[in-house]
């Protein structure tokens, strides 16, 4: 399984400040409050990185990379907000 360990410090290089630019997209452009990045699964052969967003007055109880499952009342897109969402996101990120 390839991991973070695995990269070519080029490699590394590039996936940070892929990170960091999804990352500033979120919170620029969605009003996001914290992100979480995470790498995680066992059962697919490529490495890829979680980015999951908190948002402004999510309660406590539900900051963390998982918890967020376990708020019922949050906020959640239909299947025309998330297009617009990922739009938005791609104008952002063609612009930075």
């Amino acid at each position: 399984m390839p991991t973070l360990g695995d990269m070519t410090m080029e490699e590394a290089s590039v996936f940070g400040r892929v990170m960091a630019k999804v990352s500033a997209a979120l919170m620029t452009s969605e009003q996001i409050e914290h992100v979480y990045a995470l790498v995680s699964g066992n059962s697919v052969s490529h490495l890829h990185m979680h980015l999951v967003a908190r948002y402004i007055n999510t309660p406590k109880k539900y900051w963390g990379p998982m918890a967020v499952y376990d708020w019922v009342d949050a906020p959640r897109g239909d299947e025309n907000e998330v297009i617009e969402f990922c739009q938005r996101i791609k104008v952002y990120l063609e612009s930075y």
